[in-house]
């Protein structure tokens, strides 16, 4: 992935159009990515590609970025009372509340027709708008590699981010608990 801005450009712009100190509780400063979406036009994801088999992307920001990462091989991740027939938990915490995200089982069936058995785990890849404390990777990382549907088992190959909030150390708390696990991030700040 290729940064179109300089870390001074972005630290700028993000300070000026794109904080909000205080939201949505005291002590959080939350980081609204629309604008820089807007400014960027995601130019800096064309040309990317995914080896992988499958692509986990929650929502709800998350879900501009299929069409750039290869919408055939997405499968969404949402949240409570958002998806019909079964769905499997992923349990979750991020830097302001506990949630969970679900996937539905009859997705992940249906994307396994198309992939072929080869005795190994399908390789799957993460993308998420916002790198924070980097709990959802790791809580998604655990998920898929505990996977496993009709007999096939999941492996979470690399994970990537739009935008990393260092101050957050997101990457270092992923690397605590995955240390070989590779993380891809299009802007820091």
């Amino acid at each position: 992935m290729k940064q179109i801005l300089t870390d001074e450009e972005l630290d700028a712009f993000l300070d000026e159009h794109c904080t909000y100190p205080g939201f949505p509780s005291a002590g959080v400063k939350f980081i609204d990515i629309f604008p820089l979406l807007r400014r960027t036009k995601m130019r800096e994801l064309e040309g990317f590609s995914v080896s992988e088999s499958l692509i986990l992307v929650p929502e709800a920001r998350g879900f501009i970025f299929a069409q750039s990462l290869g919408l055939e091989k997405v499968v969404f991740l949402r949240k409570a009372g958002k998806l019909p027939g079964k769905v499997l938990e992923i349990p979750s915490h991020t830097e302001y509340s506990a949630n969970s995200l679900y996937v539905q089982q009859s997705a992940l069936e249906e994307f396994l027709k198309n992939i072929p058995d080869n005795g190994r785990p399908v390789e799957v890849y993460f993308f998420d708008d916002v790198l924070a404390t980097g709990s959802t990777a790791v809580s998604i990382k655990k998920f898929i590699d505990d996977l496993e549907i009709g007999g096939r088992r999941f492996r979470l190959m690399r994970c990537g981010f739009y935008l990393a909030l260092k101050a957050l150390r997101g990457e270092d708390f992923i690397h605590s608990n995955y240390p070989d696990l590779p993380v891809e991030v299009v802007f820091r700040h």
